[in-house]
């Protein structure tokens, strides 16, 4: 039986499997011209992540990674990768104590480099707690002590 986890760390067992709802959610790799990573660190955790987030009713993941991206960077995307470069699952449990298996799909993208980054745009949701930091960071400086465990798929696909 999987372990779930809420945004803290703590875990919980699930004894009624049927109560877990699915999530799709779409991440991207996104490297500069040094093949650095653009990594945001959330405020409920110490550890990077990559731009990305769950996919809306109706939204196309696509659709849903450039949205992602520009709320939670302030840059406009210039393309994403069609075919995703991997694959992974988090079973987690919500603010509201919801079980959830997350099925994350990690694109390849690039930034508009002509277009300035937003930083007016970045948080536009209201929750200050959603990214902390952004950086572009080295690949081996993303490690399993450093980086969040959701997007450990994407860096073991692109070392």
């Amino acid at each position: 039986m999987p372990r779930f986890h809420d945004q803290y760390g703590n875990e919980y067992d699930i004894d009624d499997m049927s109560a877990v709802t699915w999530r799709v959610c779409a991440y991207a790799v996104i490297r500069n011209e040094r093949k650095e990573l653009l990594v945001l660190r959330p405020g409920w955790d110490a550890r990077w992540e990559l731009p990305g987030g769950g996919v809306e009713i109706g939204e196309s993941v696509q659709a849903a990674l450039e949205r992602e991206i520009l709320e939670e960077t302030g840059y406009a995307v210039k393309r994403i990768l069609e075919r995703p470069i991997a694959l992974g699952e988090r079973w987690f449990v919500t603010d509201d104590g919801k079980p959830r298996h997350a099925l994350c799909l990690f694109f390849e993208a690039e930034i508009d480099s002509d277009r300035p980054r937003r930083p007016d745009i970045v948080n536009t949701a209201g929750r200050a707690d959603e990214v902390e930091a952004m950086a572009w960071k080295p690949l081996a400086d993303l490690t399993e002590l450093t980086a969040h465990h959701v997007i450990h798929p994407a860096l073991e696909a692109i070392r």
